[in-house]
């Protein structure tokens, strides 16, 4: 079919439809990709109407929220052909709830949008570090981490339309024209299901938000390198044993290749978030607890809100306070706006992984990065974060020059970080569009339940599920 019939076609169902592109530019350089239209829908009505003319014609579709997954394929689909279904102008706040703490918003609505409703209130959002304009939605199905807890822990429900053209709502979102959060009902919640998977299009969903709290201070600390591993195990600790309860990230920790000379100290950094005296007993302990380390080089702790403008620190705890912003993201693309998949001069792309809940899985995966870099010959950063009790993630990230000989070099070392991961026992905790799947003992479960919601297979072909 040619475009233009494709289009007409298309804007018979949304008003909104534009040509797709071959090869439209992305961060992390992932294949390119035939994209023959995209769809920018308004209302729940319109997605339905989009799956009920999918499904009829065998079209697959890709629903993006505002695109921004940097990194991991921004707004690539993982197969060519799809549809873009991109949700940017569904950007309603349809319920702010302050007497109980929560919003109900569609899939646009940025963090930054939802943050403004929230000054001067006795609540605020946490918010990640990537753009203000960034989906609170979108984040939180690919299972992204805010500053100071996991997005998973302020989603409290969704709203989806499902590859049959039928809505679902899930966590207690109630039915009818509201869809107001009501709390749990009885029975599975199927939330879960729906995160990091391709068996529906989130349209909205609930947000918890954080009380804001009498005093927010930061913690920030050095170590030497070779004290990674207990490090680790302190900050893993002290989680269990409740002294923290946000997320903490160690940082600061370069591989170079063929780097022989002294290894330079790494940070960690957290926020602190209580009443007065809770917080000056927390920052005590911290004290003590890193102080006795070995490796211990350094502890500072202080408000946010009395930090100087002048600080190395201002621009990354400035989040601790649920206060979005794009300055430290664009400081670090060398950019002077958020379109980094078209302005930033540096190609960028991340390996996710999950580790094991001790200091050595830590220091296994820096051992296998530091393997891949020697051999490759490109630069990675890693951060660790102690993102709960139970769950450490780190963040590989690749840094290349984006031409012919830069993107292979990256390829290659993308593809021996994930193989080598892998064989030390170091698996995925999220992919990228160009990633080969391996679904485990689950796949074929997860199989099943795809059939069943997405009966012709159009929702996202190949993504996760």
């Amino acid at each position: 079919m040619q475009a233009s019939e494709t289009l007409a076609r298309w804007r018979g169902i949304v008003a909104q439809a534009e040509d797709g592109a071959a090869a439209q530019p992305e961060l992390s350089e992932s294949s390119p990709r035939r994209i023959p239209a995209i769809l920018y829908p308004t209302t729940l009505r319109e997605v339905q109407d989009i799956v009920d003319a999918a499904r009829a014609n065998g079209t697959p579709l890709y629903p993006v929220s505002t695109g921004m997954n940097w990194g991991l394929g921004s707004r690539h689909p993982v197969r060519d052909d799809c549809v873009l279904v991109d949700l940017r102008r569904l950007d309603r706040i349809r319920d702010l709830n302050l007497a109980h703490g929560y919003a109900f918003i569609e899939a646009g609505v940025s963090q930054h949008a939802l943050a403004q409703q929230l000054e001067g209130t006795p609540w605020m959002l946490n918010v990640t570090t990537s753009c203000k304009d960034s989906s609170l939605l979108g984040n939180a199905m690919d299972r992204g981490e805010g500053c100071i807890r996991p997005r998973r822990e302020d989603l409290l429900g969704l709203e989806l339309v499902l590859g049959d053209g039928s809505v679902l709502h899930t966590g207690g979102v109630g039915p009818g024209a509201s869809r107001k959060f009501h709390g749990l009902g009885s029975g599975p919640d199927a939330t879960d299901l729906f995160l990091q998977s391709s068996l529906g299009i989130a349209t909205a969903g609930a947000f918890a938000f954080i009380p804001r709290p009498e005093r927010i201070d930061y913690a920030f600390a050095s170590f030497r390198r070779d004290g990674l591993a207990e490090v680790v195990d302190t900050v893993l600790a002290l989680r269990r044993g409740r002294v923290l309860d946000t997320t903490f990230r160690l940082s600061e920790l370069p591989v170079e290749p063929g780097h022989t000379g002294a290894v330079p100290d790494f940070t960690l950094l957290g926020p602190l978030l209580g009443r007065r005296a809770a917080v000056d007993a927390t920052r005590a302990v911290l004290r003590e607890e890193f102080g006795r380390l070995p490796s211990f080089r350094s502890f500072e702790c202080g408000p946010v809100a009395e930090m100087p403008l002048t600080h190395p620190l201002y621009q990354r705890t400035q989040f601790f306070r649920g206060i979005p912003s794009c300055d430290l993201l664009r400081a670090r693309f060398r950019v002077d706006d958020c379109d980094l998949d078209s302005r930033s001069e540096s190609g960028w792309t991340v390996v996710a992984t999950v580790l094991p809940l001790e200091g050595r899985a830590v220091q296994t995966a820096l051992d296998v990065v530091t393997r891949v870099v020697d051999v490759e010959g490109l630069t990675c950063r890693l951060e660790v974060s102690a993102v709960s009790p139970t769950t450490i993630l780190l963040m590989t990230a690749i840094w290349f020059a984006r031409d012919a000989a830069g993107i292979a070099r990256m390829r290659r070392t993308q593809e021996a970080l994930r193989v080598q991961l892998r064989a030390a026992g170091l698996h995925p905790a999220r992919d990228g569009v160009d990633a080969v799947r391996d679904e485990g003992s689950a796949g074929g479960a997860l199989a099943r339940i795809k059939a069943a919601l997405d009966p012709a297979g159009i929702v996202s072909p190949g993504r996760y599920v």
